[in-house]
């Protein structure tokens, strides 16, 4: 996993690899295939208005867990993680970089997170945790069952002190 960066006067691409989070470091780790990545361009560094009608999403269609963004000019730049490999859990946060106009050539600056690594021997990996994402039921919960089953019984006991009454 090596971040490539290829450098020309107004673009430049980045080639980053898929793997294991608890394997960033390795630069011998096996990447992983099957991810789908989105990345979005933006105005400035706080990452809010989108750059109109810039999106890109490329998909591991060669099962190699390794991606390349192609054709990058200066900017601002969000990688978001549309589909993660199976067997993992998809990323939480949203990686973020600059390519900054460095005389003729144009460099990468990113930030380091939990799941994004840069190193000069592994390059540009993204980490996922091995597991399987809980559904999202979007359901009410038991708050409105105890409401109903507490009324009912609130009903059941004024009826029995009633019936004791006339007794």
């Amino acid at each position: 996993g090596v971040l490539t960066v290829t450098n020309q006067i107004d673009s430049t691409s980045i080639t980053i690899t898929k793997g294991a989070a608890d394997d960033l470091d390795n630069a011998n780790a096996e990447p992983l295939p099957g991810a789908t990545f989105k990345l979005e361009k933006y105005v400035s560094a706080d990452y809010v208005q989108k750059v109109d009608n810039w999106e890109r999403e490329i998909a591991d269609m060669t099962g190699t867990g390794v991606f390349e963004f192609t054709g990058l000019g200066a900017g601002f730049y969000k990688i978001i993680e549309v589909k993660s490999p199976d067997g993992y859990i998809k990323q939480s946060d949203d990686p973020t970089f600059q390519i900054v106009q460095n005389g003729d050539d144009l460099q990468v600056v990113f930030t380091d997170t939990g799941t994004v690594k840069y190193t000069a021997q592994n390059g540009f990996r993204f980490g996922n945790t091995p597991g399987t994402p809980l559904p999202h039921t979007g359901g009410p919960g038991v708050v409105s069952f105890a409401a109903v089953g507490s009324a009912l019984v609130a009903i059941a006991f004024a009826v029995l002190i009633r019936r004791r009454g006339r007794a």
